[in-house]
């Protein structure tokens, strides 16, 4: 799925629809959005401090959707 012009495009689309949230409110989002559920403090620690190093662009925040969310293991196993 990393690889996928699928999974790209539609991170971006995730992005650029949060744009306006902290980078605290975007990660609770983003799970929710994706996922269906809230985070784990230490998911939401993790991703957060992930936004912090790279100090919140879009980039990151795009990254962030796809790597950590839309290759996460609850979004691509069905159970």
């Amino acid at each position: 799925m990393f690889n996928s012009p699928l999974a790209a495009g539609q991170a971006r689309k995730i992005q650029e629809g949060h744009g306006t949230l902290n980078d605290s409110e975007l990660v609770k989002t983003l799970f929710k959005h994706v996922l269906g559920r809230a985070p784990a403090p230490d998911e939401q620690a993790e991703c957060t401090q992930f936004l912090t190093e790279f100090k919140g662009s879009a980039e990151a925040r795009r990254q962030l959707a796809l790597l950590l969310l839309l290759n996460h293991n609850d979004f691509v196993t069905i159970r």
